[in-house]
């Protein structure tokens, strides 16, 4: 199982019988890279609004790389990428390249308006007006003490915080209770 699955089977539903009247799930990934997570997120929201009719949501991409951003913008990725993916969500969220010699495809339009994405100098001078529901920390140079202290600030009640590392747990178990490998609850 992975966090994707987590997230898919653990924590949505038990923030939607919680939240859905009241607010959107809000999903901050720190570090694009080329955006493949960021579309596996948003595709995983999608499939569950799908069934919950109720159910919004946006996710809020940060990186302090430009070139990052840009690529996850574009969202275009080698169609060799997807081909584990089930038909059904290849035909609903990708679109192939109109030169079939490229084999490309690209995130649909629809999907890639519930992404924001935003540059930030640094994580220590970030900022949000939104809370988050969930922060995914993609890179392992952002899983620092000080940026998780400032993070936790922008959490909504009881979020959760998904890693590549745990490095910073031997400051905040008081604060963290792991739940799946990488992936905490804040208490």
């Amino acid at each position: 199982m992975n966090y994707y699955r987590i997230v898919q089977t653990k924590i949505l539903p038990k923030w939607y019988v919680k939240n859905h009247k009241d607010k959107k799930f809000t999903l901050l990934i720190v570090g694009c890279n080329s955006g493949e997570d960021i579309y596996n997120f948003a595709i995983l929201l999608s499939e569950f609004k799908s069934n919950y009719k109720n159910f919004d949501f946006q996710i809020l991409a940060v990186d302090d790389n430009s070139s990052f951003i840009e690529i996850s913008k574009r969202a275009i990725y080698p169609e060799d990428s997807i081909k584990e993916i089930p038909m059904r969500i290849k035909k609903k969220y990708f679109l192939k390249s109109k030169n079939r010699q490229k084999k490309l495809v690209k995130i649909s339009p629809e999907l890639r308006k519930k992404v924001q994405f935003r540059k930030i100098d640094s994580l220590q001078s970030i900022s949000f007006r939104e809370r988050m529901d969930i922060i995914k920390i993609n890179r392992q140079d952002f899983v620092k003490l000080p940026i998780i202290k400032k993070l936790i600030n922008y959490f909504d009640n009881n979020g959760y915080l998904i890693t590549n590392g745990k490095n910073f747990l031997i400051h905040y178990s008081s604060k963290f209770q792991e739940i799946f490998p990488n992936v905490y609850y804040l208490k």
